[in-house]
């Protein structure tokens, strides 16, 4: 029996009004392009589906039609049909909770059904003991972490005992621990109680091995073309489908499944049915392909990579400590540390470990009890908030970007624009755009400031794989040419990737601070899926491509007779 059938769905986003003739017919063209184009799928009951695609593919929109009080207002053809009740978990668990304690928030859904008081109590008593929760009924929920937050969110949506889970990249600003700790709910969630389960995410390392199916909404890799389709498979099918049809879409796959891919010969790629999707068969799989390949299965010991020449220092800060108020502990304590000119630094850690809070501080937002900023004086600094909503101050996008520049040149505008694949988006209004094209404008914004010094807080939220190899290359060339970046991330595997040092703050301090591939490889648990699959056989490997290069064999050298 289908929960959701959805058959031919088209929709498009309403014109904002114009001022102007030619306003008004560029808004006529944005009114008639297809945000969905006959979009047609089916998830049976008791499911567990993953929604994936491209970042601006339409995902958000079309989750947002299966909850009724949330249908986005445009133009929409085709049929839907939802059996059952429907729960709904946003991106942002600050967006979704409306009360100050947690037991109001558990209690508010019941109460504006009228249920009877002992019904609302037993009720939230079962569903917080369910989610481990009890111990925080009376807390404030301003106190809560971000995991903690989106735990309550989700057992906000499930109090009322919905049929259907749907769910909008719920961890997208968790930080990996209570990615995990999420997920294992959501697969409580399916194995126990038999809620059907829809989730859009991106962390497909995580996720994939959860679902029934997977449910690709494919625009064909266009991020300005409406989707036409979704696509579905099992996890192993879309393996098999990224490998051999959709290559670009192999970086939205598990990293150890993206170096089985990279390794395997085309002869091998056809054959195989069952590809690693964790890191257990990810390491199985090493094993195995070290084996036939012929390399030694002698255990490595990891050599330290030698940190770069010492640059000169952008920032400087010294025995920081702050609280918000004096009723209240520091949230970092005789904080020191040094970023150099034109590198990428990561400030990783846990969520409500104060990686916000030392960028308020660096950026001059808020101000140190004790210690001090050290910046240069004629350096131009510019921070990415991390809800790129408060960024925007205009109508349409171009108008936020002309603002932006002193110069107000519209060509300059554009060109940003363009190079961030934003120019098919600068008369669309930016509260309309998808959550990563909303934090790519919101970056673009900040660029044309022409900053030396950029402070960034989960400037990955919400983009697709591809998306942030993109921004990736982009902060690459930016540290080329001098700008020092300081990004706080729960995106483990970019940070390993971009930058050149990383950072763990715990404690209310930097309780670690060494060159990126340090850093990651002499963690065991805090680390990438690459280096968890690799530790203790190729201990230095903690991206995809350290790996792939590590297994790949060194070409034959050619003799001179070969040459000739």
């Amino acid at each position: 029996m289908s929960a959701i059938s959805v058959k031919k769905l088209s929709f498009s986003y309403p014109c904002l009004q114009a001022d102007t003739a030619a306003a008004a017919e560029r808004a006529a063209q944005e009114q008639a392009r297809l945000v969905l184009r006959d979009v047609s799928f089916e998830l049976a009951a008791g499911d567990f589906a993953l929604l994936c695609g491209y970042t601006g593919s339409g995902k958000t929109t079309l989750l947002r039609h299966l909850v009724p009080a949330l249908t986005p207002q445009g133009t929409r053809t085709g049929q839907l049909t939802v059996k059952g009740s429907v729960g709904f978990v946003q991106q942002d668990p600050d967006n979704q909770i409306v009360t100050d304690l947690v037991f109001h928030e558990l209690a508010f859904a019941l109460e504006n059904q009228g249920m009877p008081t002992a019904t609302i109590r037993r009720r939230v008593a079962e569903v917080a003991s369910y989610f481990g929760l009890e111990y925080l009924l009376e807390s404030p929920t301003h106190t809560l972490s971000g995991g903690q937050k989106q735990i309550l969110n989700l057992a906000a949506a499930m109090v009322c005992a919905p049929d259907i889970l749907v769910l909008d990249e719920p961890t997208a600003e968790l930080d990996p621990i209570a990615a995990q700790k999420f997920f294992r709910h959501l697969q409580r969630l399916n194995k126990e109680l038999g809620t059907t389960v829809l989730c859009c995410e991106h962390r497909l390392d995580e996720v994939l091995t959860l679902c029934d199916q997977v449910l690709l909404l494919d625009n064909q890799g266009d991020k300005h073309q409406a989707a036409e389709s979704v696509q579905t498979f099992t996890p192993q099918e879309l393996i098999t489908y990224c490998a051999h049809t959709d290559t670009q879409l192999t970086l939205f796959l598990p990293e150890a499944t993206q170096v089985a891919i990279a390794c395997e010969s085309s002869e091998r790629k056809a054959q195989r049915t069952n590809w690693p999707l964790d890191v257990r068969s990810g390491r199985a799989w090493l094993k195995e392909y070290r084996s036939k390949m012929g390399q030694s299965d002698h255990l490595f010991p990891f050599t330290a990579a030698q940190p770069p020449c010492a640059a000169q220092s952008a920032i400087v800060l010294r025995d920081l400590c702050f609280r918000y108020s004096k009723h209240e502990p520091y949230v970092l304590t005789h904080l020191s540390a040094e970023f150099a000119q034109g590198q990428i630094h990561a400030i990783v850690g846990g969520n409500a470990s104060g990686k916000s809070t030392l960028l308020a501080l660096i950026c001059g937002l808020l101000k140190p009890q004790l210690g001090q900023v050290r910046i240069n004086k004629q350096a131009g600094l510019a921070a990415l908030p991390q809800n790129p909503k408060a960024s925007f101050l205009h109508d349409t996008l171009l108008e936020d970007l002309l603002d932006a520049y002193a110069g107000s040149d519209p060509a300059a505008a554009r060109q940003m624009a363009q190079r961030l694949q934003l120019d098919q988006l600068l008369d669309r209004h930016p509260f309309d755009l998808s959550g990563g094209e909303m934090q790519k404008a919101a970056l673009a914004k900040l660029l044309l400031t022409d900053p030396d010094i950029i402070l960034l807080d989960e400037p990955t939220k919400g983009l697709d794989a591809r998306a942030k190899q993109e921004m990736g290359q982009i902060f690459t060339q930016l540290a080329q040419a001098g700008t020092t970046l300081i990004i706080v991330t729960h995106d483990l595997p970019f940070a390993a990737r971009y930058t050149h040092s990383c950072s763990l703050l715990a404690a209310g301090q930097i309780i670690a601070s060494d060159q990126t591939q340090n850093f990651f490889a002499g963690n065991s648990f805090y680390t990438t899926p690459t280096n968890r699959m690799a530790k203790h056989i190729l201990p230095h490997c903690v991206t995809v491509p350290d790996l792939v290069d590590a297994l790949t064999p060194p070409p034959t050298p050619v003799t001179a007779e070969e040459g000739a």
